[in-house]
């Protein structure tokens, strides 16, 4: 997912170039390369005039309604973020399939995105489908956990906790949710 412990491009945010124009930064990077810049740099404006000059095919064009998704929410404009996370799943599904890992990717930023806002049910609800389709999917396991030390259900995060463990057991994020339960 689009996350510091696991960026979707592999590559670390010092690799990603700095300054220049939104135009300069898309001709360097894949889409991949340009969420990087969106969780490092938080460069929301430029990463929507960037994405709005892309004319990617699909699936990459999902991938960029996604990334718009980010940036709207990192601007606050909430009512114009959901609907992208939405079309990137469609997209990705329809594109990819259920299973793909960009699939998984859209469907889990649409989970945080509802989570963010304190619509657990919903996150949830989008955290177990991608579950279901990938059982070992980290990063689902890591904000299911999350929610459920936010509505204060302790067994149930340790539950997802443990299946994280299995994954990666010297994982930060696995570290520092298990010092949040107090264990």
């Amino acid at each position: 997912g689009l996350h510091p412990a696991n960026t979707s491009s592999g590559r670390a945010a010092t690799a990603t170039p700095r300054g220049g124009s939104p135009t300069s930064l898309l001709a360097a990077c894949d889409a991949g390369c340009l969420g990087d810049i969106l969780v490092y740099g938080r460069r929301f404006d430029d990463t929507v005039q960037a994405c709005r000059e892309a004319r990617p095919s699909p699936p990459h064009a999902w991938q960029i309604q996604n990334l718009l998704g980010i940036a709207r929410f990192g601007q606050g404009r909430l009512d114009e973020a959901e609907p992208l996370y939405l079309a990137a799943v469609e997209g990705h599904k329809r594109v990819l399939g259920d299973d793909h890992w960009r699939t998984l990717e859209s469907t889990n930023n649409l989970a945080n995105f509802y989570s963010r806002q304190g619509r657990y049910e919903e996150a949830e609800r989008e955290f177990r489908l991608a579950l279901e389709k990938q059982p070992d999917f980290f990063v689902s396991l890591i904000n299911l956990a999350r929610i459920y030390i936010d509505a204060g259900m302790e067994n149930s995060a340790a539950k997802e906790l443990d299946e994280a463990a299995k994954l990666d057991p010297k994982h930060e994020m696995v570290k520092n949710l298990r010092k949040q339960l107090g264990g």
